[in-house]
C-alpha cells in the first residue's frame, strides 16, 4: 500500500512510524501509538477518525488512507489547537488534585479531631465516672435498683480504686432510668387529672406532696413501712421532687401515684390535693 508525500506527513506527524499493513483489516495500517497521538485523540477523536485514523483502542493506532490534503489540513489545526487543549487539561488536572488535597486534608482533621477528642475522655473518663457515681449516690439513689444501690454505695466508698467499668455500668442504668422518668410523667393523663392539675394551686401541692414522701423515704423503698414511696412509685415520686417546678402533665402524673400514699400525706396537704 503505497502512500503519497502529503499522506506520509499526515502519518509521521504524531510521531508515528513502523506503520505496516494489518491482517485483520484489508487496507488498513497500524503502528504504536504515541502520547501525541493519543492527546490529540482525546482532544479530537471525531476529526481524526474523519481523515483515517483509528485510536479507540491502547494498542496499536490504525490508520486508513483518506483525501490528503483534507487530512493535511485537519492535523494542522489539530496541532495548532493542543497547546490550549492542553494547558485546559493542566488545569483541570490541577484542580482535582487540588480538590483532593483538601478532602484529604479535611478527612485527616477530623481523623486527628475524634483521636484528640478519644484520648481527651479517655483520660477523663475515671474522674468522671467517679464524680458522677458519687453524686449518684449522694442525691439521686432513688434512681437504681435495690441490687444496684447497695453496690454504687460500695463502689463510691473505694474511692482512687473504684471498679471503673462497674460504676459506669451503673451510672448509666441510672441515666436510663432518669431518661424514662422523665418521658413517663411527661405524658398527657386523663382529662379529669389534667383539668384538676391546671390549678397552680393544685400543682404546687403535687410538688409538695411529692417532697414530702421523698424526705421521708430513708429506705429508699427497700422495705414495706408504709413510709414514703412505694417501690412502684418510688423513681417517679422522686423525679417530681427534685424539679423546681411541675408542668400540668407532671403534676397530673403526680396526683395518680400521690393517691395511692395519701394516709402519708398531713391532713391539710391532703385537704389542698382533694385526697
Amino acid at each position: 500500500m503505497g502512500q503519497s508525500n502529503s499522506e506520509e506527513a499526515n502519518m509521521a506527524v504524531f510521531g508515528m512510524d513502523g506503520w505496516a499493513p494489518d491482517h485483520m483489516k484489508p487496507g488498513v495500517l497500524r503502528a504504536g501509538g504515541t502520547r501525541e497521538f493519543y492527546d490529540a485523540w482525546k482532544a479530537f477523536p471525531e476529526l481524526l477518525a474523519a481523515v483515517g485514523f483509528d485510536g479507540s483502542y491502547a494498542w496499536p493506532v490504525f490508520y486508513k488512507s483518506c483525501d490528503d490534503e483534507l487530512a493535511a489540513l485537519a492535523v494542522s489545526e489539530i496541532r495548532a489547537a493542543m497547546p490550549a487543549w492542553r494547558a485546559k487539561r493542566d488545569r483541570e488536572r490541577a484542580e482535582k488534585r487540588a480538590y483532593w488535597d483538601r478532602v484529604f486534608e479535611e478527612k485527616r482533621q477530623r481523623d486527628a479531631a475524634r483521636a484528640a477528642e478519644k484520648a481527651k475522655a479517655a483520660n477523663e473518663r475515671p474522674a468522671r465516672v467517679k464524680a458522677e457515681l458519687r453524686a449518684l449516690v449522694e442525691k439521686r439513689i432513688w434512681l437504681l435498683q435495690p441490687e444496684d444501690q447497695a453496690r454504687a454505695i460500695a463502689l463510691a466508698a473505694h474511692g482512687e480504686g473504684m471498679d471503673l467499668d462497674d460504676a459506669e455500668r451503673i451510672v448509666k442504668k441510672a441515666a436510663a432510668t432518669l431518661a424514662r422518668a422523665a418521658d413517663r410523667t411527661s405524658r398527657p393523663a386523663k382529662p379529669q387529672a389534667m383539668a384538676r392539675a391546671a390549678d397552680p394551686q393544685i400543682r404546687d401541692a403535687v410538688h409538695e406532696a411529692c417532697r414530702w414522701l421523698s424526705v421521708i423515704d430513708a429506705d429508699r423503698a427497700q422495705h414495706q413501712n408504709s413510709e414514703g414511696w412505694g417501690r412502684s412509685t418510688t423513681i417517679s415520686g422522686h423525679y417530681l421532687a427534685e424539679q423546681s417546678s411541675l408542668t400540668v402533665e407532671q403534676a397530673a402524673y403526680g396526683l395518680s401515684i400521690l393517691h395511692t400514699h395519701r394516709g402519708q400525706l398531713p391532713p391539710e396537704l391532703r385537704r389542698r390535693l382533694g385526697l
